[in-house]
């Protein structure tokens, strides 16, 4: 994670699965952590800057883009999954470097 400019200062909980993926014409850091109801999807793109919190659904998967200090997260995961507080870990542990 420190090649791609990422830290974490806290847990989030268990990663099943770590990998850079192309992302349009940039790359993002793709993670899959275990939630409550199932994986969820985290998706790190230092180079996608939003301005504000865009929701995602795509057939049984919802979740959103946050926007962060630098760049933004994709959360997404399962209907049932609470996602706001994986989000809320993650923007808390989460240091870009």
């Amino acid at each position: 994670m420190s090649n791609f400019g990422i830290a974490l200062n806290s847990p989030i909980g268990k990663i099943t699965h770590i990998r850079l993926c192309p992302i349009g014409n940039t790359h993002g850091l793709h993670l899959v952590i275990q939630g409550i109801n199932g994986p969820v999807t985290l998706l790190f793109l230092p180079t996608v800057q939003i301005n504000q919190k865009t929701p995602i659904k795509h057939y049984e998967f919802i979740g959103f883009i946050t926007p962060t200090e630098v760049g933004s997260i994709a959360i997404v995961g399962g209907e049932n999954e609470p996602l706001e507080n994986i989000e809320t870990k993650v923007v808390d542990a989460v240091e870009w470097l």
